[in-house]
């Protein structure tokens, strides 16, 4: 086995493969996280609590409420189960960053859950109730979902504008999260949204540590994923910026709780050349991802498919594993969500490229909303 080279001596990650957590030990932290949320929204509120707004329907018309006591992983643990997308506001708040992805996410995740009764479950498990079916009609369509969410977000968009201004006097970008479930006591579908003061990592570095196995349904964004990700953020250690999914099996990577995984290979060790081909074939750099259907693929993922289009590097659609990076295969490795460009766990030139073709495609995929 090959040693390690020097960049991933420098990476930094925890390989837990041996994840087993009961659901009885999963509600306890679950409890605890949320009881400790509650502890730390005593005293002064903080600017990100001031300028925290939920809208929701009243009537043919949205409410836009202060909600300084819900922070995002709060909304989402204690709301109904429901479709959800995280977005990104850009120009000053103003804008969403590809929205027309996240649309058609959310009527497809609703396309991909059953809503019977008092339960939610995936859509080849259980039959949905005709009534609801034709309720849930137009929010599984991105085209008639497109004007209920537009609205929601400019109501929301506007309170968030006058609340960052009040208390941080001036305009800072949001994250979003839009959420839709069905209402069985009201008999109709409801639409939230919650905003929150986004903060960029000003670090290009993050650190990971690798455990816990994939997700079902990884296509479906399913608000139930958030309760079942807590043995993650309540496991993980503190300077720790992101957990990986992988199969204890067969170590592959297959995501993070909520970013996309890429490592840059070379042909021969990403199984595309074979080792009798000549050096400078063995030797091409190429970047290795899971395939689409295992994970979920994010809006800053498939700008990273866009940018090795446009630099002729090779996209291998196949799992890394920590095998490789043991044993000195990954010359850089890196993630990507809606609220951060790619960081890196480990350097290199290829990542630089990308990166700066990613940032300059963000600006061109902004919806404005204001």
């Amino acid at each position: 086995m090959r040693p390690l080279c020097p960049q991933l001596q420098r990476l930094n990650l925890r390989l837990c493969l041996n994840f087993v957590a009961s659901q009885r030990h999963l509600h306890r932290t679950r409890m605890q996280s949320l009881a400790e949320l509650q502890r730390s929204e005593t005293g002064q509120l903080s600017a990100d609590q001031a300028c925290t707004v939920l809208v929701r329907s009243a009537g043919p018309d949205w409410q836009a409420l202060a909600e300084p006591s819900l922070n995002t992983r709060r909304f989402l643990l204690e709301a109904p189960r429901g479709a959800y997308t995280g977005m990104r506001t850009m120009n000053n708040a103003e804008g969403i960053l590809d929205l027309r992805t996240h649309l058609q996410r959310l009527a497809d995740s609703l396309k991909g859950m059953v809503f019977n009764g008092q339960s939610v479950a995936s859509a080849d498990s259980v039959q949905e109730p005709p009534a609801v079916t034709a309720a849930l009609a137009a929010y599984r369509s991105a085209a008639t979902l497109r004007p209920t969410v537009v609205s929601a977000l400019r109501v929301g968009l506007e309170r968030f504008h006058r609340l960052s201004q009040q208390h941080l006097g001036r305009i800072t970008e949001a994250k979003i999260v839009v959420l839709v479930w069905y209402d069985e006591k009201a008999q109709r579908c409801q639409l939230w949204a919650h905003l929150s003061p986004l903060h960029v990592p000003t670090t290009r570095r993050c650190k990971v540590e690798v455990f816990g196995a994939p997700r079902h349904h990884p296509d479906v964004k399913d608000s139930q994923w958030v309760r079942d990700r807590e043995y993650h953020e309540t496991h993980k250690a503190k300077d720790t910026n992101e957990v990986l999914l992988c199969s204890q099996e067969t170590h592959e990577i297959y995501e993070g709780t909520s970013s996309n995984f890429f490592a840059v290979m070379s042909a021969v060790d990403a199984g595309l050349a074979p080792s009798s081909a000549p050096e400078q074939q063995r030797q091409q750099t190429v970047l290795v991802t899971a395939s689409p259907e295992f994970v979920l693929r994010g809006t800053v993922m498939r700008m990273v498919e866009d940018a090795c289009r446009r630099l002729d590097l090779p996209l291998v659609h196949r799992f890394a594993t920590t095998t490789d990076a043991k044993a000195g295969r990954w010359r850089g490795a890196f993630i990507t969500s809606k609220y951060r460009p790619p960081i890196v766990l480990s350097e290199c030139d290829t990542i630089d490229r990308i990166r700066a073709l990613v940032e300059a495609e963000v600006h061109e995929k902004v919806e404005q909303i204001l």
